[in-house]
C-alpha cells in the first residue's frame, strides 16, 4: 500500500523522477567538488551553475507537466466512464496541491528567466532551493507518519495496563496519543522550517536562540505572563493529577471499600465525591503552575458569579443537587425509585443528571434537581423487599373461608414469597354485588413484583377451578320496551 494517496497513473509516470533527481543532485555535488579541487576558472564555474539550474528546472517542469497531464486525462475518463469515478476523485484538484504546483511553476520560470538574463547565480539558487524544499517536505511527511505510528503503538502496547492500574479508558488513551503526535508534529515542523531557512542564511542555532528568547519572555496578558514552559508544566500537572485521581478512585472502589461495611450505594457516593474534589484540586494546581494564583482565580470566579447565576442557573442547581444526593443520600445507586411516570433502578449519579434504568432496559436521564425538589418514591430506601398485592372479586354466595384458604395456601407455597413477614389474606369489602378478597405477600426483589403477581394469579385461578369455586360472571343487560317487545339490536 502506497503511503501518500498518489493514484497509480501518476505514480507510474513519475517512477523515473526520484532516480533522475538523485543523479542530478549527485552531478551538482560532483561538479562543484571537481571545480573546487582543480581550481576551475570563473567561466567554468558559471557554466556549471547554469547547467545545474537548467537540469533542476527541467526535472521539475517534466514532473509538473506529467502530473497535470495525468489529472486532465483522469477528468476526461471520468466524464466518459463513470466506473472510473473513484480513481478520478483521488486525483481531483485541491487547494493546497494547486498552490504548490503554481509556486513551483513560478519558481521554474523565475530560475530559467534569471539564468537566461545573466543572473545565473540567482537562477541556480532558486532551482536548488526548490529541490531542497521538496526533499525537506518529503522527509517531514515521512517523519510525521512515523511519529503518529510510534505514538499509537506505544499507547496501544500499554493500554491494558493503564486501564487496569490507573483507570484510564481507551478513549482517553487515544486522545493522549493524538495530543502527543500533534506536539511532535509541531517540533518536526519547526525543525523542517529551520532547515529550509538555513539556505537563506539563518542557522538552526539562531532560530533556537530566538525561540528560547520567546519562551523565556512568554506571552503577557495584563499582569499574567504565560510562558511555553509554564503551559507545558500546567498541562503535565493536570494530566498526571487526573490519572492519579482516577487510579485512586479505581483502588478505592475495587480494593478498599469492598472490605468495609459500606453498602454499594455509599461506596459509589464516596468514590464520586472523591473524584469531584480531586478534579477541583488538580485544576487549582494546574492553574497555579500556569501562573494564576488562587486569589486571582477567586476574583475571576466572583466577577463571573452574576453571569453564572443568570445564564447557568439550571446547571448550577443540578450540580448542587447532585452534591446533596451524594451527601444526604435520599436515593443512592442501586435504589428502585419512582418519579412520576419514571420507575427503575438508579445506575449512576453524575454531576448534572442521574441515570435511571427502566424495566425495558432503556435509560432515563433525570436532572438532579428533580430528585430534590419533587416527590420521589424510593421502594428500596428502608429495605429491599417487594410487596405483591392480589385482588379478586367473588360472588356474594361464595364460601369466603374456602376462598381465603385457597389464596393463603397459594401465597404460602410459592417459592419467591417470604415467610417473614407472613402473607395475609383479607376480605376487603363488597363492590358491585361482589366480595373483594385481597392477598398481600412480600418478596426479596421488588423488581420482580409484576412477574410474581402474574404467577400467583394464575395459580389461584387454577386452584379455584379445581375446588369448583365460581368467579364473578359478567352481568347481563337486557333491553325491553315498555310494551314488553324486545327491540331489534343493530348488527354487530
Amino acid at each position: 500500500m502506497r503511503l501518500p494517496p498518489i493514484p497509480d497513473a501518476i505514480a507510474e509516470r513519475l517512477r523515473f523522477f526520484p532516480p533522475a533527481l538523485g543523479l542530478a543532485a549527485a552531478f551538482n555535488i560532483l561538479v562543484r567538488h571537481v571545480n573546487s579541487a582543480v581550481g576551475a576558472s570563473i567561466a567554468a564555474t558559471i557554466a556549471a551553475m547554469l547547467a545545474t539550474a537548467i537540469l533542476y528546472c527541467g526535472l521539475l517542469i517534466w514532473a509538473l507537466a506529467t502530473v497535470g497531464r495525468a489529472r486532465r486525462q483522469a477528468r476526461v475518463e471520468r466524464l466518459l466512464d463513470e466506473a472510473s469515478a473513484s480513481e478520478a476523485a483521488s486525483v481531483s484538484h485541491s487547494l493546497w496541491v494547486s498552490f504548490v504546483a503554481t509556486a513551483f511553476w513560478i519558481g521554474c520560470i523565475v530560475s530559467l528567466g534569471a539564468a537566461v538574463s545573466g543572473y545565473i547565480a540567482f537562477g541556480q539558487f532558486v532551482a536548488q532551493q526548490m529541490i531542497w524544499t521538496s526533499i525537506v517536505a518529503g522527509t517531514f511527511y515521512l517523519l510525521v507518519h512515523l511519529i503518529e505510528d510510534l505514538c499509537s503503538a506505544s499507547i496501544a502496547s500499554r493500554a491494558k495496563w493503564m486501564e487496569d492500574r490507573l483507570g484510564v479508558h481507551q478513549r482517553t488513551l487515544e486522545q493522549l496519543a493524538v495530543v502527543l503526535s500533534g506536539a511532535f508534529r509541531v517540533v518536526a515542523f519547526v525543525f523542517a522550517l529551520s532547515l529550509v531557512l538555513t539556505r537563506f542564511g539563518s542557522s538552526a542555532g539562531e532560530l533556537l536562540a530566538r525561540g528560547a528568547e520567546v519562551g523565556a519572555n512568554g506571552l503577557r496578558i495584563g499582569e499574567i505572563v504565560i510562558t511555553p514552559g509554564a503551559l507545558l508544566g500546567s498541562f503535565a500537572v493536570f494530566l498526571f493529577g487526573l490519572m492519579a485521581i482516577r487510579g485512586l478512585q479505581r483502588w478505592l472502589g475495587n480494593r478498599y471499600l469492598p472490605t468495609t461495611a459500606l453498602d454499594p450505594g455509599m461506596r459509589s457516593s464516596v468514590t464520586t465525591l472523591l473524584g469531584y474534589v480531586g478534579i477541583v484540586v488538580v485544576i487549582a494546581f494546574a492553574l497555579s503552575e500556569l501562573g494564576l494564583p488562587v486569589e486571582r482565580i477567586a476574583w475571576v470566579a466572583s466577577a463571573l458569579s452574576v453571569g453564572i447565576g443568570f445564564g447557568l442557573q439550571a446547571v448550577v442547581q443540578n450540580f448542587v443537587s447532585g452534591l446533596i444526593l451524594l451527601v444526604e443520600r435520599p436515593v443512592k445507586v442501586g435504589d428502585w425509585v419512582a418519579l412520576g411516570d419514571v420507575e427503575g433502578d438508579i445506575r449512576r449519579i453524575n454531576v448534572r443528571a442521574t441515570e435511571i434504568q427502566m424495566s425495558d432496559r432503556s435509560t432515563m436521564i433525570v436532572p438532579n434537581s428533580e430528585l430534590i425538589t419533587k416527590t420521589v418514591r424510593n421502594v428500596t430506601h428502608g429495605n429491599a423487599e417487594g410487596r405483591v398485592r392480589v385482588r379478586l372479586p367473588m360472588p356474594m354466595d361464595v364460601d369466603a373461608d374456602r376462598v381465603i384458604a385457597v389464596i393463603r395456601d397459594v401465597l404460602a407455597t410459592h417459592g419467591a414469597v417470604l415467610d417473614t413477614p407472613a402473607p395475609s389474606v383479607l376480605l376487603e369489602g363488597i363492590e358491585n354485588s361482589a366480595l373483594v378478597f385481597v392477598g398481600v405477600a412480600f418478596i426479596d426483589n421488588p423488581r420482580q413484583t409484576g412477574a410474581i403477581r402474574s404467577e400467583l394469579l394464575l395459580e389461584i385461578l387454577a386452584r379455584l377451578r379445581e375446588a369448583g369455586i365460581q368467579m364473578v360472571s359478567p352481568q347481563e343487560i337486557a333491553l325491553r320496551r315498555l310494551d314488553g317487545a324486545t327491540p331489534a339490536l343493530p348488527a354487530g
